[in-house]
């Protein structure tokens, strides 16, 4: 894989910049912003993960404790997710 990178950069650079100087520094940068464009996308993807779920865990709290005050919509939300609850609720 890193060698297919760098056949990929030095052969965009051998078209574009023929001087062997400035090619090397060249695929020094863009080597330098390929690798931080992967990292903020990592982090942005995980960012968004975790905000997701802080957000999705907030909202059913809030849902489930409102809920809790009425049985039929405990009912309601135990068929949904098909669980089975001895007791009270239980068939």
């Amino acid at each position: 894989m890193r060698d297919i990178f760098r056949f990929f950069l030095y052969f965009i650079t051998n078209i574009f910049f023929p001087d062997a100087f400035y090619r090397k520094r060249l695929v020094i940068v863009i080597g330098v912003i390929v690798i931080e464009v992967i990292i903020v996308e990592v982090v942005v993807t995980v960012e968004v993960v975790v905000v997701g779920v802080v957000i999705i865990g907030v909202i059913v709290k809030k849902s489930l404790k409102s809920m809790l005050n009425r049985d039929w919509m405990i009912l309601i939300f135990l068929d949904l997710f098909g669980t089975f609850v001895p007791g009270k609720y239980g068939r």
